[in-house]
């Protein structure tokens, strides 16, 4: 069936979306160049047919054939950029992957720590994020010890000035919790104890259960349990009578209790997962979460878009893209490769889009 103009426009407007997911905001060194090809190819062919139709204004052929002229500049461009960029070393790729990865952890902070109320955060994330921060910058001096590369030693010097901030915020949310009455610190541990509960209906409630992270429920046990010994302190230190204390600090104990039979359940059935089978149920958890992207986000007005709604999808797929980074460190396998880097690049999407609805709804007056 031979196309129609409004066709070939169709397949532009795909080129654009394709293009767009893949490469927009994406470190180029971690960018498959065989992608590019592909989109090069397709908006060729589109000019060719546009060229070849019949019974078609010129003023619209036309257009269809300079927009796919278009398309090809920009992508050979890119993919020019792309080889340049991976030229910079054998570390080149890997170094991206770290540098892409740390932003993760950085936008993590923008969600849930700016412009929040310290006595209510939960330092056990921060410690978490750290503890990731000393990960990759391990990496990358290891990387710097096998040759110059300057994108990783500007890297780790990020990296290192994110640690330090990560540091001295866990400080202040100490100092936070032992100011004030303790009626009010009272409160702000309720509200901590709120900040965790979340997290774990965020990531845990009605998921897979063998896409479920281990140390993640491990970081949110051990930190509640911090809260409950604070909570009981301030019974000792003469908190008596309070109603509300009491009854946060029965609800505490519950979910401690329930947490802690989960991450045994856990803990037992990742024992009897393999990689493979772990492989698999992380993908369809991603596509689970990139369909509920394509219901609630994609083409929507960005000042009606709810940004807790997409924070809860950006934690599932961030505990996906750690698990797979994960199982690469443990066995190298390519089977591992496209679906990590697909998480990777959703999340830097996304992450992007949580920026632009938070920018729209400020700009709103939401």
């Amino acid at each position: 069936m031979t196309p129609t103009a409004a066709d070939l426009r169709d397949r532009l407007r795909a080129h654009d979306d394709r293009y767009g997911a893949l490469f927009g905001g994406q470190p180029r060194v971690t960018r498959d160049i065989a992608a590019l090809d592909a989109l090069i190819e397709s908006a060729a062919a589109v000019r060719s047919e546009a060229e070849r139709l019949k019974g078609t204004p010129d003023a619209e052929r036309r257009a269809v054939v300079v927009e796919a002229e278009r398309q090809m500049k920009l992508y050979r461009g890119e993919r020019a950029a792309v080889v340049e960029a991976r030229s910079a070393g054998p570390h080149a790729v890997a170094a991206g992957i770290v540098a892409t990865r740390a932003n993760h952890v950085f936008h993590r902070y923008a969600r849930h720590f700016a412009g929040q109320s310290r006595a209510t955060r939960d330092a056990s994330m921060l410690l978490d994020m750290i503890g990731e921060l000393d990960g990759l910058a391990g990496r990358l001096e290891a990387m710097l010890a096998d040759g110059e590369l300057a994108s990783a030693r500007e890297d780790l010097g990020t990296i290192q000035g994110w640690r330090r901030h990560f540091d001295a915020e866990r400080k202040e949310i100490a100092a936070a919790r032992e100011a004030g009455t303790l009626a009010q610190q009272a409160a702000w541990l309720g509200g901590a104890a709120n900040t965790l509960f979340l997290q774990h209906k965020t990531v845990f409630a009605g998921q897979p259960g063998g896409t479920r992270r281990p140390e993640s429920l491990q970081r949110l046990t051990e930190a509640l349990r911090l809260l409950e010994d604070r909570m009981r302190a301030l019974v000792s230190q003469g908190l008596v009578g309070d109603v509300d204390h009491d009854r946060n600090l029965g609800i505490v104990a519950g979910r401690l209790a329930a947490w802690e039979a989960e991450g045994v359940a856990i803990r037992a059935e990742r024992q009897k997962t393999t990689l493979a089978t772990l492989a698999r149920d992380l993908a369809m958890a991603a596509d689970a979460e990139r369909e509920l992207w394509s219901l609630h986000f994609a083409g929507q007005n960005r000042k009606t878009r709810d940004p807790a709604r997409l924070t809860a999808m950006v934690e599932r797929m961030d505990e996906i893209e750690r698990q797979f980074l994960r199982m690469q460190q443990v066995r190298a396998d390519v089977a591992f490769e496209e679906p990590a880097a697909a998480t990777r690049d959703t999340l830097t999407l996304w992450c992007a889009e949580w920026d632009a609805i938070a920018q729209a709804r400020r700009e709103g007056g939401a």
